[in-house]
């Protein structure tokens, strides 16, 4: 399994929070055994920390509308160029590996294995594991994308809707896979312990009055939630402390 890491910006460059959550990342991927040679950084700049060298893809897969879906237009060309018969697993930034796991922890699926939100039946793309063979998938999702001018997680649920053969191609995962602090009380009873990933932006963002988020340095980072728990372990705490987080 491949450890996929993604970041396209018109700027090429990091922008600043993710200048110290690429650091974060690849010192936890080294810290739980990934092998530098199994971290794959695509970038449209040239970028190089602690042995992992960014592969530099071209600024046009960015995606202005909705950069987010910028991974998409990332995938369609590994999958046509690059990809091995493997799993990649790709997670953004701000996606943090809390424990080790394997191909064996994920098991089978066809394409796709991808977590939802919990409670509502959107898919999360922060988090996914895929295949080669998943290209014809990401088409689709890239093609609706742009037809509409919408984000590839809308993109994605109406594609299964609407091609419902494609659902024994996709695995839904169990929501330790991507975890997050929506929902939270029903989300942690049904995740998997240990918790697999923690899903959160550790810089200060605007707050959106309809969808009001918890401080999530003091949710994930120092126990201040629900049921009083540090979901970050403290192996990994100690690299956002190095990192200058808290």
């Amino acid at each position: 399994m491949k450890n996929l890491l993604i970041y396209i910006h018109p700027e090429c460059k990091f922008g600043e929070e993710e200048t110290t959550a690429i650091k974060i990342q690849i010192d936890n991927s080294l810290d739980l055994g990934w092998k530098p040679d199994d971290i794959i950084l695509c970038t449209n700049f040239e970028y190089e920390y602690n042995g992992v060298r960014a592969e530099v893809l071209l600024s046009d897969h960015f995606c202005e509308f909705c950069p987010p879906a910028s991974k998409v237009n990332v995938f369609i060309t590994l999958c046509r160029k690059k990809l091995k018969d493997e799993i990649y697993w790709f997670h953004d930034l701000d996606v943090y590996q809390l424990e080790y796991f394997d191909e064996s922890n994920i098991g089978d699926f066809i394409s796709i294995a991808i977590c939802n939100y919990g409670r509502r039946p959107k898919f999360n793309t922060g988090s996914i594991f895929f295949k080669r063979n998943a290209k014809d998938i990401f088409r689709h999702i890239k093609f609706s994308c742009y037809k509409h001018l919408r984000d590839e997680e809308w993109a994605f649920r109406r594609l299964i809707l609407e091609k419902e053969h494609l659902w024994d191609r996709v695995k839904v995962l169990n929501i330790s896979y991507n975890f997050t602090s929506f929902n939270f009380g029903s989300n942690y009873r049904a995740a998997e312990k240990p918790l697999k990933t923690a899903h959160f932006h550790f810089d200060n963002r605007p707050v959106n009055p309809k969808n009001p988020k918890p401080n999530q340095i003091d949710f994930f980072l120092l126990g201040k939630n629900k049921y009083g728990i540090q979901i970050v372990p403290e192996r990994l705490l100690k690299i956002f402390r190095k990192h200058g987080v808290i």
